[in-house]
């Protein structure tokens, strides 16, 4: 029979059970040897071992065992051998389950959600079992037809008897095993005195396991966390439960573990009648007392970077104080503590003792599994495939600067802003025709580097990608694969088998490599599936997997969650993120009988929970010298409210005494930047002048174009770089065939059509349109196949402009007695001095020598002359893309066609004798891609 013994809340419970324990081992040295203690977390164990020590004054003390239940369980697990394995890894059961699951009558028409209820199902299966309750008869022997829940019962029944096929025993099988054999007869673990402390609530198979242990130890010791103490804190927040005996109340969890361990029922204590108001009147003023010390301070903060920057600010001003200080920031938001942890980092503070940890799927080595399947079902993708090349454990054993390098090259020489049709043949087809294109024997060379690199790292792909074309595939040939090419990408991190695993390894690579082994031992009963479908069942099961790194013990400050800061005690405590969706947290709908069923069945629901989490905020608020409570005001751009435990104890505050918005708090760096000399030298840049110009700095800059104006006009900054300083970047690879070039092939087609001389000229000048058609569709069909062969462009292109043959032939019929081509891509050069002559500009705009010398250059790619004599002329732009508005021309926006008209009067070159420019126009070739229109422009 248990002992029972309760530590007030006002006390520390850990220290105070470390006290107890010496003291009932008296002047024995190894008193305490034959102790087992059992505390809810690891971390509890841990700290009442130091705590042992510091309490004993001694230089050495031979400590107790100190297990969690779950350590126990192992324990007798070794000591009875004829416990066999679970045929499933805990991990993989649901998803074991959720295939065979999909194809119920009932869930075939959603299969999609076959996962969600497979995992609410193994749990609902754990937990009933636990208590005792047959999955298979959910409602026992006496199940009423009529149940309103009998359709939740069947499924619940007919989905076990899936799941024990596919899962003939699992851990709970063990764990109830176990505790059954530890019950029928304790195993030969010798036991002088068992200490239970610090729990609130446990499992049923829990509780027999503790009965059966102190039932063998000389002395059994129930240690209780009390959750009503006689100091105003605690008489402050329990005057808000006027229930005494509601499950909802901080005292009825414990309570409740006692009646269930010692299996006798505590006396009930009724309702106390008083109102609220009466319950206080014996605390005195209430807001005198969140003044006194030990009583928590609560600071709502803004929003919740405010809040992070004032839990940081808090800590590191205690720091300051007392380095020695023990501190910790406990919060359920997993956000707001790495926000914290990054602002301590920031500020300096490397020892913190973080325990949350982050998915496996966030890490690099859950990223490098899923890019390597993604590259394969992609069909190597170039996206999924550079994901790889550039991840930062891939290297395929070379050194690492050779392999970046490698990586580069491959993407500026193969790959070059193309996508390869598809799969290792599809990249080494891209890279041969890039040697082929390469325009020097430095750049062939170059791709010729980057072919082999193809090959070097083809090995890791080809086996991932010959299963990607297969519909159905072990889930054991999928992992071996991916070992496979995992360790041929990243030979020094190698995927190997978890007892292979090198000390110094990674933990995301432990946890990859141990869940890939847990995949390995369930193959047997996970269905065939395609590699896409393994694929997802991975990134599921790896976003699940925690990944918490290993930390020195007792690091003076520690970030941590709610429960696990339960039983500890601290010099300053933080609870943060303590908003309205905190104490009580969110309460999900079961999928599978609700609530009544549960609460008949004896099984844990919203009432049980809110009174334990009742319990835990009211261990909280005792377990630290100095405690603060934060939460945003806003949060994801709505207004929040404080936890409604928070509220609870602000009840008999007045309006007036509320918390107001904590101030701003200051953002600690490492390093302060001297704002004094910062300010010295921006007052200093302030009071400059106007940079003075630098004569002769002017880079020589002797033509300009059209094009170089455009970019001028564009931006005088690039046209600074690329014209004047020469870095621009030119182009080291042909590609296929670009717009450019279909632009260059369509001018040479009209240049051959409407050469002086021409059989296409002498048809358009006879009147003659099926000659002439005739005559281009020829030409056309010559030049684009004369540059570029048999592209898979070419058709289309091709296509396109023959389309527009009968429109050009009518256009050029219409135009032939008014005017004549009379230069066909004609060349023309003038200066700014002959510009400034023939404009006669004012006196004010003076050119120097260098200036008037720059050079005007362009290509027209047609000028016509009028029939009737005059000397007119009209400069022509072919257009195989959207000719610009006649407006931007007129408007100067676009002064393409002018500078034409003025290289046609003035510029020496292959221009004909024109006296005055009637016009200009663009013509347009592609247009829209069914017709020909001709963009007139006045003069």
């Amino acid at each position: 029979m248990f002992q029972i013994a309760i530590i007030p809340p006002e006390e520390p419970f850990l220290r105070s059970l470390a006290r107890r324990l010496i003291a009932d081992a008296g002047c024995d040295p190894c008193g305490l040897a034959s102790d087992l203690v059992l505390l809810p977390s690891i971390r509890a164990c841990a700290s009442l071992r130091h705590l042992l020590l510091e309490e004993s004054g001694e230089n050495s003390l031979l400590l107790p065992t100190a297990l969690t239940p779950g350590r126990l369980r192992q324990e007798l697990a070794a000591r009875t051998p004829e416990t066999g394995p679970a045929a499933v890894p805990a991990g993989l059961r649901a998803s074991v389950l959720a295939p065979a699951l999909a194809k119920l009558p009932w869930l075939r028409s959603h299969p999609e959600s076959a996962t969600g209820l497979a995992e609410e199902l193994v749990d609902l299966f754990d937990e009933v079992r636990r208590h005792g309750i047959d999955p298979a008869k959910p409602a026992g022997e006496d199940q009423d037809a009529g149940d309103p829940l009998a359709r939740d019962l069947d499924r619940v029944a007919e989905a076990w008897l899936l799941y024990r096929e596919m899962v003939p025993r699992d851990d709970i099988d063990i764990e109830v095993e176990l505790v059954r054999a530890a019950a029928a007869g304790w195993p030969d673990l010798t036991i002088g005195r068992l200490v239970v402390a610090g729990f609130v609530t446990m499992t049923p198979t829990t509780t027999v396991l503790l009965r059966a242990a102190a039932e063998k130890a000389d002395k059994a010791l129930l240690v209780m966390t009390g959750a009503e103490g006689d100091g105003p804190l605690s008489r402050l927040f329990t005057a808000s439960f006027g229930d005494l005996d509601a499950e909802t109340h901080p005292a009825h969890p414990a309570a409740r573990t006692v009646a269930e361990l010692t299996r006798v029922e505590t006396p009930e204590r009724g309702r106390d009648k008083r109102s609220y108001r009466e319950r206080i009147d014996g605390l005195g003023d209430i807001a005198g007392l969140f003044d006194q010390a030990g009583f928590p301070r609560l600071a709502p903060c803004s929003d919740p970077e405010s809040e992070s920057r004032e839990i940081a600010a808090k800590v590191i001003e205690r720091l300051r104080l007392d380095p020695r200080s023990r501190i910790a920031v406990a919060s359920p938001d997993r956000g707001l503590a790495r926000r914290v942890a990054a602002q301590l980092r920031d500020a300096g503070l490397t020892n913190i003792d973080d325990s949350g940890g982050s998915p496996l799927s966030t890490h690099a080595e859950g990223r490098l599994a899923w890019f390597l399947l993604r590259a394969a079902t992609t069909d190597l993708n170039h996206e999924a495939l550079l994901e790889v090349l550039t991840h930062p454990d891939v290297d395929f054993g070379r050194p690492r600067g050779d392999f970046s390098s490698q990586v580069l090259g491959f993407e500026k020489y193969v790959m070059h802003g193309e996508i390869a049709p598809g799969g290792l043949d599809g990249y080494r087809r891209l890279a041969d025709r890039k040697i082929e294109k390469s325009r020097t024997p430095e750049l062939k060379q170059a791709a010729q580097k980057s072919r082999q690199f193809i090959e070097a790292f083809a090995p890791a792909f080809t086996g991932l990608a010959e299963l990607a074309g297969r519909s159905r595939i072990a889930c054991a040939d999928i992992v071996a694969e991916l070992r496979r090419a995992w360790n041929i990408a990243a030979p020094e991190k190698p995927l190997v088998g978890e007892d292979d695993t090198e000390s110094g390894s990674s933990q995301g690579l432990v946890e990859l490599t141990r869940l890939l082994d847990e995949i390995d031992a369930a193959a047997s009963v996970l269905p065939e599936m395609s590699l896409a479908d393994f694929s997802a069942l991975l990134s599921r099961l790896m976003a699940r997997v925690e990944v918490r790194l290993h930390r020195p013990a007792f690091l003076p400050v520690r970030i941590t969650g709610l429960l696990e800061a339960r039983l500890e005690n601290y010099d300053l405590l933080i609870l943060g993120g303590m908003s309205e969706d905190v104490f009580p947290g969110r309460e999900t709908r079961p999928l599978f009988l609700g609530q009544a069923w549960r609460r008949k069945a004896g099984l844990r629901d919203w009432r049980r929970r809110l009174g334990e989490q009742a319990d835990l905020f009211q261990r909280l608020l005792h377990n630290g010298s100095e405690v603060v409570l934060t939460w945003p005001l806003e949060k994801d751009g709505r207004r929040t409210l404080p936890s409604p435990m928070i509220s609870r104890l602000t009840l008999g505050l007045d309006t007036e005494d509320l918390p107001r918005i904590a101030a701003g708090a200051p953002l600690y760096r490492k390093q302060i930047p001297d704002t004094a000399a910062l300010s010295a030298r921006q007052k200093e840049f302030i009071a400059e002048g106007a940079a003075p110009r630098l004569h002769g700095a002017r880079p020589g800059i002797e033509k300009v174009s059209h094009s170089s104006l455009s970019v001028f006009r564009a931006c005088p900054y690039r046209f600074l770089l690329e014209r004047g300083f020469g870095m621009r970047e030119e182009e080291e690879i042909l590609d296929e065939l670009r717009a450019r070039d279909v632009g260059q092939t369509a001018h040479l087609i009209m240049k051959d059509f409407l050469a002086p001389g021409s059989e296409g000229r002498t048809a358009i000048e006879n009147g003659d349109e099926q000659v002439a058609a005739a005559t281009l569709t020829r030409i056309a069909r010559e030049n684009f196949g004369r540059e570029h062969g048999a592209l898979p462009q070419l058709a289309l292109w091709e296509k396109s402009f023959l389309k527009l043959v009968d429109d050009i032939v009518a256009s050029e019929i219409e135009r032939a007695p008014a005017w004549r081509p009379a230069a066909l891509e004609a060349s023309f050069c003038f200066t700014l001095g002959d510009l400034h002559a023939w404009l006669d500009s004012p006196a004010d705009i003076e050119l120097d020598g260098a200036e008037s010398t720059v050079e005007m250059t362009g290509r027209i790619d047609r000028i016509d002359l009028a029939t009737d004599g005059s000397g007119a002329a009209m400069v022509i732009d072919y257009k195989t893309g959207k000719p610009p508005n006649p407006k931007e021309v007129a408007e100067q926006r676009d002064l393409q066609l002018p500078i034409y008209a003025i290289g046609t009067l003035i510029g020496a070159g292959k221009t004909p004798a024109a006296s005055s420019i009637a016009g200009g126009a663009y013509y347009g070739l592609f247009a829209d891609g069914v017709a020909v229109r001709i963009t007139a422009v006045e003069q």
